[in-house]
This record gives C-alpha cells, sequence and structure tokens, in this order.
C-alpha cells in the first residue's frame, strides 16, 4: 500500500484543470488511470500495487456518479449519462474481489486522512 499511496496521484499536476465556480479549486479527472499508465509496464511494481493506483478513486466516482443520476436540478440528458457511468463504475467493483474491496477502501481512507 505504501508504494501504491506515493504513486496514486503521480499524473495529477498534469491533468489539472481549474474549476472557475470555486476560488482555488481544481479537478484531476482522469488522474488514476493516467498514473496506472505510466506504472502498468514497470516490472518491479506488484500487479496489486497497480490495481490500488488504477481503481482508488473508483469509491468516489460511484458515490459522485450516483449523486449526479439522482439529482433532479439537472437535466434529464445529464442525469442519463451520469446514471450511465454509475452502472459503468458499479460493474468494475462489481469485479474486484472482497479482499481488494476492503483493501481499497482502507486505502481510500487514508486517502482522505492525509488530505
Amino acid at each position: 500500500m505504501i508504494l501504491a499511496w506515493l504513486l496514486h496521484d503521480i499524473w495529477k499536476p498534469l491533468v489539472a484543470t481549474r474549476d472557475n465556480t470555486k476560488e482555488l479549486s481544481f479537478s484531476f479527472n482522469g488522474h488514476e488511470e493516467k498514473s496506472y499508465q505510466i506504472i502498468k509496464n514497470i516490472p518491479f511494481i506488484s500487479n496489486y500495487t497497480k490495481k490500488l493506483v488504477r481503481w482508488h478513486y473508483l469509491i468516489r466516482w460511484i458515490i459522485k456518479a450516483e449523486e449526479k443520476s439522482l439529482d433532479k436540478k439537472r437535466t434529464s440528458e445529464d442525469r442519463k449519462y451520469w446514471n450511465n457511468e454509475y452502472k459503468r463504475q458499479k460493474e468494475v467493483w462489481s469485479k474486484l474481489d472482497d479482499n481488494f474491496k476492503k483493501d481499497l477502501t482502507l486505502f481510500l481512507k487514508y486517502d482522505d486522512y492525509w488530505k
């Protein structure tokens, strides 16, 4: 987990976009997949670590997509998009084994702790 923690946000600075609706707020969409792409072919990094890096944002994406899909202030087209995104993320979650889900939850807890 320590190596995953060090590597999981490696691409964040390069995908940062400014959120103009909030002062000093940035978005880092796609940083988890980009970070995974950097490390996926490095042989001394375990597959476990690579999976943690790739999926470390999955729980947040599921929650975010569900909230947006149910938000009545959004257009029906936007809610439909987020509902599809929610289903896609839940499908990824369903394919992970239970031990990895527990580790991912723990990883997220510590990631939130250090923010």
